[in-house]
């Protein structure tokens, strides 16, 4: 979990800490006795005996830190079976290995200052005894269960100094098993009482909880389960100055297979809803790491990943309010020797934070990470397809101060079917969908929200199916009295022939700002794939009106083509689909023969439709500027194997109803501009912008790429400008030494009424 842990530390209190130790102790609980193996010829082996408990407590008092530590100790392993050479005698079985022993920690502290805390660790689970041989052979012992972990601390804090409290609990690992044995499961980790009531120094309360890992099989046996941990609500803290809450929550990984069931990887949930009058800040933060899946070897899938929830919500009546939730779901297990790799296990992160102070923050950030399917190694089996990731953030500064919510969701990736040497009898996986959502309230401070959600990529065996990427949705919200800012950035899951679908919104309702949607997509050459790209940009300004702007963008490769009849009721709306397919070119270019007639015989680089709008009831002199951006990039080796690229801008169909102000039009080969035109007639908008061919010139490089930029400007309420466009490309026999710039522009001019 060190990438969460790592990216909260950039945003938390960074409070004094102190290295004189109060009140200490350690304990070891003893470790459990092995099992006798079996004496006689086909005699079963003894089991092994519990690790001991280990229990340690603390009472403090004074300006020193406290600690108490305790460890189970491990389990013993279990005898093996004795072997019986006797035709037709069976062999005996081996003992069951030793549960691992209880850990629990507790601290007691008052009056401290610095760090106290508290560290439980379950014993291991003792090893099952291996089979004796024999007519038939015995079977292996069951490997013994991870201990559990207990931990519980209290503080107070009379001075006015910095103060953290800190707090493990892990499970105990699982033992091993082979020869038919069941491997031991993860012990739990668990949280009694946690709480700091702090004078006023800014005090800081951190929970760890961790299951333990299933043990490791062989032989036929079935792998141990990763510990499943749940912790709700279980760290509170008072102080007057800063507090933070945190809550960590991780599922113990899933134990390997041979020629056996591998294990599945703990779930991990973390909910904390606090409410705290703090006058400098209170953060809750709520984390949680689902357990990888097992790997396997032999037929069968590797083992799922842990499921993860985090919810997190701090609520402040007199002061600033932070909440923070992270979600990382367990990968799946890898596998080999004919064995599929295990599922990803699906996130789930929200944070909410309420400033209910005259004029105080409020800022909520969530991020949420799909596990990534398991990767086949070697072998004919099917990788594990990549998890869903879902982050929601709502941030409300409910006595009128700045907002800011941030909420980022990306999806598992697809497992890759292609790594080993007999790689390519196995599919390439689907990746997981990745959804965010961003809502930022508050008053005359600034409002600003952000989300990003991407879609998973997916791989490919070298003579294996294509996986489907996953969608990549975002919608980002911002609400205030003054300045509003929304930014929603989707991105489709990267494939080898098409992409997922990236979608993109965002809406802002204040007095000024603007709401951007930008949605990008991209699939890869491969073999006998063509790869494509596309970034779509929409752009509507914030201008008061009970209604705001809404913008959106949405974005494909090698998908069914957007219907231009959802942009209703947006501002501005940008939607763009490189490689499209051939029937939804010919739709498009239904009413446009002129534009059907030229790209008869070019490559379909893209399809793009732009509309802006200002609303029927919008104030009268309403005056907007909405922007539209289209980038297509193309990898077609039809192309590139040719001397360079001749590009074609077909403009299908047009609508204006209203007043129009003026109307720019931008196109970009390669970065640099070949057409740079303004209109302010709306005939001339509508002759030019209907049923025209705009040849472009060629390019030479080798990664061509074009670019239409449209900006508008709207007068009154009912404005309305939108257009459909279509993009091609032609090899062109000799190489190209530069941009044919001027040609084009000449074109242009020629063509334009």
């Amino acid at each position: 979990m060190s990438k969460t842990l790592l990216t909260v530390a950039t945003l938390l209190l960074v409070l004094g800490t102190h290295t004189a130790h109060g009140a200490e102790e350690v304990v070891l609980g003893d470790p459990g006795q092995d099992g006798a193996p079996g004496a006689a010829p086909g005699e079963d082996g003894e089991p092994g005996g519990p690790g001991g408990e280990a229990r340690a407590s603390v009472s403090g008092t004074g300006e020193d830190s406290d600690f108490a530590g305790a460890e189970g100790g491990a389990g013993g392993a279990g005898g093996d079976g004795a072997s019986d050479p006797s035709p037709g005698a069976p062999g005996g079985s081996g003992g069951v290995g030793g549960a691992g022993g209880a850990a629990e920690a507790v601290v007691q502290s008052s009056g401290g200052t610095g760090v106290s805390g508290a560290d439980a660790l379950g014993g291991a689970g003792g090893a099952g005894g291996a089979p004796g041989l024999g007519s038939p052979s015995g079977l292996g012992g069951d490997g013994g269960r991870g201990g559990d972990a207990l931990v519980s601390a209290t503080a107070t804090v009379d001075d006015q100094q910095d103060f953290r409290l800190e707090l493990y609990a892990t499970g105990g690992r699982g033992g091993d098993a082979s020869g038919g044995g069941r491997a031991g499961d993860g012990g739990t980790g668990s949280l009694g009482e946690v709480s700091v009531d702090s004078a006023g120094g800014g005090a800081v309360v951190a929970a760890f909880v961790t299951g333990g890992d299933g043990g490791n099989a062989s032989g036929g046996s079935r792998a141990g389960d990763g510990a499943s941990q749940t912790v709700v609500d279980a760290v509170e803290g008072s102080d007057p100055g800063t507090l933070l809450l945190q809550q960590t929550v991780t599922g113990g990984d899933g134990g390997d297979a041979v020629d056996g069931q591998a294990g599945a990887g703990g779930s991990a949930t973390s909910t904390l809803d606090r409410s705290v009058e703090t006058e400098d800040r209170l953060l809750v933060v709520v984390q949680s790491q689902g357990g990888e899946g097992g790997s396997r070897q032999g037929a069968g899938p590797g083992g799922a990943g842990g499921e993860t929830l985090s919810v997190g919500s701090a609520t402040n009546p007199g002061g600033p309010a932070w909440g923070i939730a992270e979600s990382i779901g367990g990968a799946g297990g890898e596998g080999a020797g004919g064995a599929g790799g295990g599922a990803g296990g699906d996130a789930s992160a929200t944070a909410t934070s309420r400033a209910q102070g005259a004029g105080d923050e409020a800022q909520a950030r969530s991020q949420a990470e799909g596990g990534a399917g398991g990767d086949v190694l070697d072998g004919a089996g099917s990788p594990g397809t990549g998890a869903r990731a879902t982050a929601t953030a709502d941030a409300r500064a409910e006595g009128g101060g700045p907002a800011r919510s941030l909420a980022g969701g990306f999806g598992g990736f697809g497992g890759d079917g292609g790594r080993g040497a007999e790689a390519g009898a196995g599919s390439g996986a689907d990746g997981g969908d990745g959804e965010a959502t961003a809502r930022a309230t508050g008053g005359e401070g600034e409002v600003f929200s952000s989300a990003t959600g991407e879609g998973g990529w997916v791989f490919e065996g070298e003579q294996g199916a294509l996986g489907t990427p996953g969608d990549g949705t975002a919608l980002a919200v911002s609400t205030g009295e003054a300045e509003v800012t929304a930014l929603a950035f989707a991105t489709g899951g990267r494939g080898v022939d098409s992409s997922g679908i990236g979608r993109a919104r965002a809406e802002g309702l204040g007095a000024s700002g603007s709401a951007s949607a930008q949605a990008q997509a991209r699939s890869e050459n491969d073999a006998d794939a063509e790869g494509g790209e596309v970034i779509v940009v929409a752009t509507a300004p914030v201008v008061g009106g009970a209604q705001g702007a809404q913008a959106e963008g949405r974005a494909g490769v090698a998908r069914d083509a957007f219907d231009p009849a959802e942009a209703a009721g947006l501002e501005a709306a940008v939607f763009g689909t490189a490689r499209p397919l051939a029937d939804d070119v010919d739709e498009a270019l239904a009413d446009a023969p002129e534009v059907a007639a030229a790209f008869e015989e070019l490559f379909d680089v893209g399809l793009g439709f732009f509309s802006s709008a200002v609303a029927d009831d919008a104030a009268a002199g309403t005056n907007l500027l909405l922007e539209g951006n289209t980038f297509f990039g193309i990898d077609l080796p039809e192309l590139l194997a040719a001397g360079g690229t001749l590009f074609t801008v077909g403009l299908a169909e047009v609508e204006l109803t209203g007043e129009v102000e003026s109307l720019s039009l931008l196109v970009f080969v390669d970065q640099e501009v070949v057409i740079d035109l303004a209109f302010d007639d709306a005939d001339e908008i509508l002759a030019f912008f209907d049923d025209n061919v705009l040849e472009l010139g060629a390019t030479d490089s080798n990664a061509p790429s074009i670019e239409l930029q449209i900006d508008v400007t709207l007068v009154e309420p009912g404005s309305s400008f939108a257009s459909s466009f279509v993009v091609g490309a032609a090899p062109i026999p000799e190489p190209s030494t530069a941009l044919l710039v001027a040609l084009g522009l000449a074109t242009l001019a020629a063509r334009r009424p």
